[in-house]
């Protein structure tokens, strides 16, 4: 039996938390997938991360395996801004499950 399931990370990177706190989140992130077998046929994972506004950084589809999510979370930068979490709950509604 192969256990399937879609994984849809909101973080919320606001002006406020600082670059240390910031890397502290990727990775977090990063060692929770880390025990996640990434593909289309056990686990996809997306990421959205907001501040003031959301930003959808990767669908489902999109990661394909471990390594290409790690360079995909390595690769977000830090914006900051205000923390507008009611739009990036709905973000992760109507686009986070969106292969």
């Amino acid at each position: 039996m192969t256990n399937k399931a879609d994984v849809v990370f909101v973080v919320d990177l606001p002006g406020s938390i600082g670059l240390e706190n910031f890397e502290k989140a990727k990775t977090f992130v990063k060692k929770t997938v880390s025990h996640f077998n990434i593909d289309r046929n056990h686990t996809l994972v997306s990421l959205i991360e907001y501040s003031s506004v959301p930003y959808m950084v990767f669908h489902l589809q999109d990661m394909t395996d471990i390594l290409s999510f790690m360079d995909a979370v390595d690769n977000v930068t830090y914006s900051g801004g205000g923390t507008l979490t009611s739009d990036a709950l709905l973000m992760m509604r109507t686009e986070g499950y969106i292969g």
